[in-house]
């Protein structure tokens, strides 16, 4: 099991108020940035360095940022930054962009759950009908495997009292568009989009989560940044889809152990056109022959659906004790 303080990044969070403002941003070769250094005293975390990485600890817990890298370690899980962490001669900086959308987020949800919904969550299971998705050597198709995972978690929230509906129930083609409409139609509060991954490198194995990228920044797989890089409505929340991407990506790995791949930043459709806070999560490689094979246990599926679900209950109890503790205020 990973070890990863339960409460460490709520807690932690709580050591800055709501209404404290940020270190003041500097301009650092032209980039918006601001130095790791007084940013880890606003969160009231201990700061030490050398030639390759910034450490913030407190309590046990860390954060490693990485020299000129966007990948970033939070107690060992990986999540990736739009831009990669600078280092001068007297500082380390980090992008302000990463700043709100990454780091703040996860070290202040507070800030940023307060706007959320903590009700209905809409299980999309990726592809059905016409679309197959993936499929694994041995036949295995995405499009059923997507669908299993869903039912799996639904009973799951179900059962501990939140309510849950998929996107289809049976093996039917449903349109991206269609898949976002019905999360505004059933009020949803998120959306969670279910997938497997496949890759011509049969090497490649482990979980990917996605949440949406910041406006006017390139996505974790896009060399450069695309010429539709501008700002969207969805990006409102990206605090809310950081942090509940962070807990979902967490419990996948703690449930499964399998390769961390990382918490990532895309644009596919049902983020960027999503109104509700949305993640897409690639749980497995189908074309990756011990994925594979464990794809075709139920008690490997069930330990998937059980990451889902833990990561979502969890996210739905801080929005909704963060909401109670503005309220009492």
């Amino acid at each position: 099991m990973r070890i990863c303080h339960a409460i460490f990044l709520i807690l932690l969070g709580l050591t800055a108020s709501v209404e404290a403002d940020l270190p003041r941003i500097r301009q650092v070769n032209g980039e918006p940035m601001l130095p790791l250094r007084a940013l880890g005293r606003f969160y009231d975390a201990r700061r030490s360095a050398d030639e390759a990485v910034y450490r913030w600890e407190r309590g046990g817990d860390a954060l490693v940022f990485e020299v000129n890298s966007r990948r970033l370690q939070v107690n060992g899980v990986v999540v990736w930054l739009h831009e990669p962490v600078r280092k001068t001669r007297w500082n380390w900086w980090i992008s302000e962009a990463d700043v709100q959308t990454v780091v703040d987020p996860l070290m202040r949800p507070q800030v940023y759950l307060p706007t959320v919904g903590s009700g209905l969550v809409l299980l999309d299971a990726g592809h059905g009908g016409a679309d197959p998705g993936g499929q694994s050597p041995s036949g295995l198709l995405e499009k059923h495997l997507t669908l299993d995972i869903a039912r799996r978690v639904a009973e799951l929230l179900r059962s501990a009292g939140y309510e849950a509906v998929i996107s289809r129930e049976g093996d039917e083609t449903i349109s991206l568009a269609e898949r976002v409409a019905m999360a505004e139609h059933i009020g949803a509060d998120l959306l969670v989009s279910i997938h497997f991954n496949a890759a011509g490198n049969p090497d490649a194995r482990g979980v990917e989560t996605f949440v949406l990228t910041a406006g006017g920044k390139r996505g974790t797989n896009e060399p450069e940044k695309p010429s539709y890089a501008s700002a969207v409505e969805a990006n409102r929340f990206d605090g809310a889809q950081t942090f509940l991407g962070f807990w979902v990506h967490y419990h996948l790995l703690d449930r499964t152990g399998a390769d961390d791949r990382g918490l990532r930043r895309s644009r596919f459709f049902v983020l960027r056109e999503a109104r509700v806070p949305s993640i897409l999560v690639e749980c497995a490689f189908l074309t990756h022959a011990a994925e594979e094979e464990l794809l075709q246990t139920g008690a490997y599926r069930e330990q998937l659906a059980s990451g889902l679900a833990e990561a979502i209950v969890r996210y739905l109890q801080v929005v909704r004790r963060t909401q109670v503790e503005l309220f009492d205020e």
